[in-house]
């Protein structure tokens, strides 16, 4: 598992824990914002973001932000790929979750105010 970082100016402005990260993954978050973006967020990638592309993905967020809100239990689980023919899963607290992910959406918000390139490395 790897985190996700967001640089502005070359810089880095913010990170992601890896379990977060992943469960991004996991959902298809990313595959969600290429295919309506035209984008290539792929994981151990990093690729830069518009105005454009930034408020979707600000949106995309808040999105699940919402939905993770409303949803029953109090911890996560998700699979985070496959080990020798065996499903490896995670489990995170659905509030810590929750949290990581406006996190992330508040520092994506708030680099787009800096007014320098910025880049994404999931």
């Amino acid at each position: 598992m790897q985190s996700s970082r967001i640089y502005v100016g070359g810089e880095l402005f913010f990170e992601l824990p890896a379990k977060p990260s992943e469960w991004l993954f996991s959902i298809k978050f990313w595959d969600s914002v290429n295919n309506q973006c035209d984008t290539f967020f792929d994981q151990y990638e990093e690729d830069y973001v518009d105005e454009r592309i930034g408020a979707e993905v600000v949106k995309k967020l808040d999105n699940i932000c919402q939905s993770l809100a409303a949803g029953p239990g109090d911890d996560v689980v998700f699979s985070r790929g496959w080990s020798a023919g065996c499903e490896l899963l995670e489990s995170i607290s659905k509030v810590d979750l929750l949290n990581s992910i406006i996190e992330f959406k508040n520092g994506l918000s708030a680099a787009m105010m800096a007014g320098k390139d910025i880049s994404l490395s999931l």
